[in-house]
């Protein structure tokens, strides 16, 4: 009887401690981030760093880079991992989780935008 007392007592708690995550207008997880680097840095040495990033980051950056602009020293990939989630008393879930990298690359600054799914 008292594990049951508790566990209505912290739940409330609990589920008022998740915070919530930035969205974009069609309810997407968005994290987005411009980067300002020396101003030595051109566009088309960042895009060469930002091909590089996704080689080091992903078993096959081939399978994940969906298109890849050197004009534009743009590169846009798309990709998925397996994540654990901590739940309320032990109790956690698995899942997957995908998303969307676009890299944009101009003179003495990158821009990265995350869209999760």
């Amino acid at each position: 009887m008292k594990l049951i007392f508790t566990f209505f007592l912290l739940v409330p708690f609990y589920a008022f401690t998740q915070t919530a995550l930035p969205t974009d207008a069609n309810g997407k997880v968005k994290f987005e981030e411009v980067v300002l680097l020396d101003s030595t840095s051109n566009a088309k040495q960042l895009y060469s760093r930002s091909l590089a990033w996704f080689a080091e980051t992903f078993k096959s950056s081939k399978s994940v880079i969906e298109m890849q602009d050197p004009n534009a020293c743009i590169v846009i990939g798309k990709g998925n991992f397996l994540m654990d989630w901590p739940g309320a008393l032990g109790f956690g879930t698995t899942g997957r989780v995908s998303f969307t990298i676009n890299v944009a690359s101009k003179d003495s600054k990158s821009e990265k935008v995350w869209l999760i799914k």
